[in-house]
């Protein structure tokens, strides 16, 4: 059996992980780091199969394709396996080894609210390393000299239903923390029914978002 040169293109394999972050997709990244031949040579594979790049063999991207399942249940950042366990190869490629590495977007809170709770919810989340989204309708609440850690996103919305869907995006990874108060407000600002419409936007999205986490005034745990 010969494992013809195949080269996957590293630019490529980078604007496909930043893809997949975009889309706020988990993958794995498989990479050959010891093996007779295609040492380098990486393997993006989403949770869905879908893959990008090559190890430099048909056979080779199987048996990689084919355990990042496996790999990704895991939830353990990294892992080094020796290819003689994940599928059968030729002689001399029994100590081969291919680095998986885990793929996924960092956690994301988008909080309803710049009153006391939320502004508190902002610096925890944000000292926390949650990339932290701030909504409220009120521009005077959102300014720098309250919120100065320029890595919480300042949204002043002048729709919520909008602001919110925007800021979840896909909805993987993200918690959305509602405050009572910002519920009563838009109660008594918008139609009867805003307050339902401000939680269940999270829900009428472009698909289910099994992950996605509601919580009034608390930080998503893992």
């Amino acid at each position: 059996m010969s494992f013809p040169q195949n080269p996957s293109s590293s630019p490529e394999i980078a604007q496909n992980v930043l893809d997949v972050l975009n889309r706020g997709v988990i993958a794995s990244l498989v990479t050959v780091i010891r093996a007779p031949q295609y040492v380098g040579r990486k393997l993006l594979v989403e949770e869905t199969g879908a893959t990008s790049g090559s190890l430099g063999n048909e056979l080779l991207d199987h048996f990689a394709t084919g355990f990042s399942g496996s790999f990704l249940s895991t939830r353990v950042e990294a892992a080094v396996h020796k290819l003689s366990k994940i599928g059968a190869i030729e002689s001399g490629w029994d100590d081969a080894e291919l680095l998986f590495e885990r793929i996924e977007p960092e956690p994301k809170v988008v909080i309803c609210g710049a009153g006391h709770v939320g502004a508190a919810l902002a610096q925890i989340a944000g000292v926390a390393g949650y990339k932290t989204i701030l909504i409220d309708d009120r521009e005077n609440f959102l300014t720098r000299e309250r919120f100065p850690d320029t890595s919480v996103q300042l949204v002043a919305a002048s729709n919520w239903e909008t602001a919110v869907a925007s800021a979840v995006g896909s909805g993987r990874g993200v918690s959305v923390a509602v405050g009572a108060v910002i519920l009563i407000r838009a109660r008594r600002k918008l139609a009867e029914d805003s307050a339902e419409l401000l939680v269940e936007v999270v829900r009428w999205l472009r698909a289910p978002i099994p992950s996605l986490q509601l919580r009034r005034s608390e930080l998503p745990r893992q």
